[in-house]
């Protein structure tokens, strides 16, 4: 029977059973990297075996014959590749179980979750539209609305392309109800609206509590 684990520890990568992908593919690259630098760089950098040229001819060169650097281009792969397979579901395992080379089985996990590029783009192009037209409804609280910014972003930055943080401010800015007319207007007064953090904004925009 399949363990059923939620979330990794710092010895165990975040596990995946096909749900979310974005969120976990984030926290196994923070786990990876924790875990080992040198065995993360392996997920976007190609692992090749090392070769040589025998009378013209390219050749796997012998693992007695590697050199101290090939070992650990080596064992930083593998090391790689473990965490990834025991991170994984045994059906999510099942797509990536006969590649030995951990980027393309990286690769392999967002083509099936993500779909190829042409798919992701397709993707990213809803996304940004989605937040072109997001809009803060009357009754909705700043939290709740920030909640849905951050769906959008996230997804944005899953996808390869961060929606800056100036712009989000803008788009905020620009969506508030009346409501919040005097505290936008007092923001604006006092703040330079380049240099204003989103989370400061929002610090800012919530309603004050009194103890």
């Amino acid at each position: 029977m399949e363990r059923d684990r939620v979330a990794g520890s710092c010895n165990s990568p975040p596990y995946f059973d096909g749900n979310n992908y974005a969120a976990w593919r984030e926290k196994f690259e923070i786990f990876l990297d924790a875990l080992d630098e040198y065995a993360s760089e392996y997920l976007t950098k190609e692992w090749v075996a090392p070769v040589k040229t025998v009378e013209s001819n390219v050749v796997p060169k012998p693992r007695s014959e590697w050199t101290e650097a090939e070992v650990f281009a080596a064992y930083s792969n593998k090391k790689a590749r473990n965490a990834l397979v025991t991170a994984l579901s045994s059906t999510q395992f099942s797509h990536i179980q006969h590649i030995p080379n951990v980027k393309q089985a990286w690769d392999k996990l967002r083509v099936v979750h993500e779909g190829d590029d042409q798919v992701r783009t397709l993707k990213l192009q809803m996304v940004l539209a989605q937040f072109e037209e997001l809009r803060m409804s009357e009754t909705e609280s700043i939290s709740e609305f920030y909640g849905r910014v951050e769906m959008i972003t996230n997804e944005a930055m899953s996808l390869g392309q961060p929606i800056e943080e100036l712009l989000v401010v803008q788009k905020i800015l620009r969506v508030l109800p009346s409501r919040f007319r005097a505290k936008k207007t007092a923001i604006m007064e006092v703040q330079n609206l380049n240099e204003i953090k989103l989370s400061k904004l929002i610090g800012k925009l919530k309603p004050m509590r009194w103890s």
